[in-house]
């Protein structure tokens, strides 16, 4: 059976939760508590963390100590912050659950239903939820990043990476010229 959608997807949905932990190392220690939109940093990057738990992406990954579930679902706004280091650790068995969810799949899984998956359309085929999932995921790392740049930071989402490929013709142009 093939793999080659879905090593595409995976490389693509790994690679950008890498971006958590590079918010974590990122965000100074007097921003961590701060909120980006309705919730602090740090609980909203244990919600991405916990993405894989929400939308039951295998077997359900436990909570680090002082996370309860209201607080990583973001019911309600947490008032224990986990620190960074309880944070990464999340973050990485929270990846590793996530690779080998994916590892599990093959192409054609992803033209069927996955009724294990918490969307709420399920009339959907896998495929479609993963981005949902990714998608998802994804808004609430922009709205950390958000933050953090309107606080004067860098950005954790730029193209310097695209320097390597200008004259690869696999990146579009509108990405070239934009970023030269």
């Amino acid at each position: 059976m093939t793999r080659s959608t879905v090593e595409s997807l995976s490389s693509a949905m790994t690679e950008s939760a890498a971006l958590i932990e590079k918010l974590i190392n990122h965000c100074p220690d007097h921003l961590w508590t701060e909120k980006a939109g309705n919730w602090p940093i740090w609980q909203r990057l244990a919600h991405c963390c916990n993405s894989v738990n929400f939308f039951k992406l295998g077997q359900s990954l436990p909570l680090p100590d002082g996370l309860t579930l209201k607080v990583a679902d973001l019911e309600v706004v947490g008032t224990s912050p986990l620190t960074k280091d309880a944070l990464r650790d999340f973050f990485k068995a929270a990846l590793t659950k996530l690779k080998t969810y994916l590892a599990s799949l093959n192409d054609q899984d992803l033209a069927k239903d996955d009724p294990n998956i918490c969307i709420q359309s399920h009339d959907l085929k896998l495929l479609s939820d993963l981005f949902i999932v990714y998608g998802y995921f994804l808004y609430h790392l922009g709205g950390v990043d958000a933050l953090l740049t309107s606080q004067g930071y860098e950005s954790i989402f730029n193209f310097n990476f695209l320097s390597q490929y200008k004259s690869d013709n696999s990146v579009p142009r509108f990405m070239k010229e934009h970023h030269n």
